[in-house]
């Protein structure tokens, strides 16, 4: 069996709709775990700047309560598109010195694509999945 999809969807969520537990001090990988363990789950919704997500048996895109523009990112299970699609990969390159976009922790590989896609400016990212470091940058080497 593969393993669940999701797509990304920054500054989203679904107001009162954390049906299936909220949880602190956990990471994106960790709430996509959780997430894909529960055939309940349709979604989850993250906050990198406390480290907290929201699982939900409802919340997409077509909920009543969907909105943008909030502190949470929403991920929806679903088809997604090959992360980073769009992007060249080079293995063992690093541009050291170069996040000047930003620099995030606990990421997985589309959200710190879907990242650069959102960043004014951004040609270029590095992502090392040991450890879900993802560095934006506007520059490539």
């Amino acid at each position: 069996m593969s393993q669940p999809t999701y797509t990304f969807t920054a500054a989203a969520d679904c107001s009162g709709t954390n049906e299936l537990g909220m949880f602190t001090g956990k990471t994106v990988a960790w709430c996509a775990g959780t997430c894909d363990a529960d055939s309940s789950c349709v979604s989850f919704e993250y906050r990198s700047d406390i480290s907290k997500c929201q699982m939900s048996s409802s919340c997409t895109a077509n909920h009543a309560n969907y909105e943008t523009g909030g502190s949470f990112d929403l991920f929806t299970r679903g088809p997604a598109a090959a992360p980073a699609s769009n992007y060249r990969f080079i293995a063992g390159r690093v541009c050291t010195g170069e996040n000047d976009l930003g620099a995030f922790l606990s990421e997985i590989l589309p959200t710190c694509a879907a990242r650069c896609d959102a960043a004014a400016g951004c040609i270029s990212f590095e992502f090392r999945s040991s450890d879900g470091k993802c560095q934006v940058r506007h520059t490539a080497h």
